[in-house]
């Protein structure tokens, strides 16, 4: 979830921007969701953006971690099942 702050209101909120339709930027930014619910918020569009690619960066570099001590601490027959779904051999 990234963070972002709405136009004429103070509180913060997260979204999830794998619901993210597209981010319109002319006078206000406008954040539009798949579902058809639109965000005005007070982030500029690079903004926006460059939070998006931290998140999906923190998602992957937590994923590695996560296999990583799963295959260290798997057997070797589930070793073998790892390397093999990862694409390792």
């Amino acid at each position: 979830m990234i963070h972002l702050t709405r136009l004429r209101h103070a509180e913060p909120f997260f979204l999830n921007p794998d619901l993210f339709e597209r981010v319109d930027s002319n006078v206000d930014t406008v954040v539009r969701l798949s579902n058809g619910t639109e965000y005005v918020v007070t982030e500029p569009a690079e903004e926006i953006v460059r939070r998006i690619v931290e998140y999906r960066a923190r998602i992957l570099a937590l994923a590695s971690i996560i296999e990583k001590k799963a295959f260290e601490s798997a057997d070797s027959k589930d070793r073998s099942a790892i390397e093999l779904v990862a694409g390792v051999r």
